[in-house]
């Protein structure tokens, strides 16, 4: 609701591979609670990959869990080869391993590349993380400022 004071909204609810139903719920509660919204637009359908063309910049969304990461770019290439040849600045946001993570990856122009990022998750360790030792992970969410011509302009970190 703050963000629509200064301009439209676009949530795009990927769903992870231990809570596909709940945030299928949860985007479906958003679509009922913004239903009437002209400047906020849910995008809860069933993909595992979702992408955003904003002016210049290709923002890819999956969870991570079913894609090898090395095949991400091309898989973005080819979902997606109009919108790959329009922009200029282009990345993709996973977050199956929920902590910090940047892979760059160029193409054969020097300037031509995607940048593949793992974001990190709010939730706490539950019983199958710490049973396998994935703790201490910062408990942290990531919001990202695009602008249309210049790409990535601005990152904001929030941690529990």
């Amino acid at each position: 609701d703050r963000l629509n004071m200064m301009a439209d909204v676009d949530v795009v609810v990927v769903q992870g591979n231990h809570d596909y139903e709940r945030s299928f719920y949860l985007g479906d509660a958003l679509e009922c609670w913004y239903n009437n919204s002209k400047n906020i637009n849910i995008d809860n359908n069933a993909s595992t990959r979702k992408y955003v063309k904003y002016g210049q910049c290709l923002i890819a969304y999956t969870h991570g869990n079913n894609e090898k990461v090395a095949n991400l770019p091309m898989i973005v290439a080819q979902e997606r080869a109009q919108d790959w040849a329009d922009t200029k600045y282009r990345e993709i946001h996973l977050g199956h391993l929920h902590h910090k993570r940047e892979i760059k990856y160029m193409s054969t122009q020097e300037y031509n590349g995607i940048v593949v990022r793992y974001m990190r998750s709010l939730s706490g360790t539950d019983s199958w993380h710490f049973d396998k030792g994935y703790i201490g992970s910062v408990q942290s969410a990531e919001a990202f400022i695009w602008n249309k011509n210049e790409g990535l302009i601005g990152q904001f970190n929030f941690n529990l």
